[in-house]
């Protein structure tokens, strides 16, 4: 995640909000309350209570990294934080001041979106982690004949040019970060300390790994969204 710093054309530029700060939102944490390449609007809790159930954003004591995630417990330690998509709340108790502000509004192309905190924001944490449980549950049911599938093609051969996703590259701080886009809809990423792209399911049904080419090579030829 870093600040948005590069303009998208007019039909996605994010919208400016008076008194919130503009982050750019990366990585899949916590999918699918907040994806890559969505604009969060984050604004400073200045004496307010953070409450469980906000989506915060922060930096882990002696980390410089922004992190997106929910608050899950209120600790005498700190705040006990956790990703809507994760299976474990993070390792580290954050304090107020290592907190940047709350999400507020996610832009995704022209659409702004409201992220609940307090109660609300409970609720949408609780609802995704069992929508995540029930996900998990059927794929394991479904393992052998996806990963058969996948690995056959026969989707892929008899569906040819059905998805045409786009590589988008993402510099930050010196590491490249490919995303697989269709649409407006992230649905792999290869991060840079990865040589294996990571498909978000069932998209790996339609499309072929080796069609991606090398992602080193790609990492040189690809511009678009790239950040500083």
């Amino acid at each position: 995640m870093n600040t948005w710093s590069h303009d998208h054309d007019s039909e996605s530029k994010p919208a400016r909000l008076d008194g919130l700060e503009r982050v750019f939102y990366r990585g899949p944490s916590m999918y699918p309350t907040l994806q890559p390449t969505d604009v969060l609007h984050v604004r400073a809790y200045e004496g307010r209570e953070i409450r469980r159930g906000d989506v915060i954003v922060f930096a882990c004591p002696g980390s410089s990294a922004a992190v997106a995630h929910r608050v899950v417990t209120l600790d005498p330690r700190g705040l006990g934080t956790m990703g809507d998509n994760n299976d474990a709340a993070d390792t580290c108790f954050v304090t107020a001041r290592d907190v940047k502000g709350q999400v507020e509004y996610a832009q995704r192309g022209r659409k702004l979106r409201r992220i609940y905190g307090g109660r609300l924001g409970r609720f949408t944490g609780a609802a995704m982690r069992l929508r995540k449980a029930c996900h998990s549950r059927f794929r394991a049911l479904g393992s052998p004949v996806y990963h058969w599938l996948a690995q056959s093609g026969v989707l892929r051969k008899c569906s040819p040019g059905l998805l045409r996703p786009k590589v988008v590259r993402f510099d930050r701080q010196g590491a490249t970060e490919l995303q697989l886009c269709l649409g407006k809809r992230s649905i792999g990423r290869l991060p840079p300390d990865r040589d294996r792209w990571q498909i978000r399911y069932p998209y790996r049904l339609f499309v072929d790994e080796a069609d991606l080419g090398n992602g080193a090579a790609l990492a040189r030829t690809r511009s678009r969204n790239s950040l500083p």
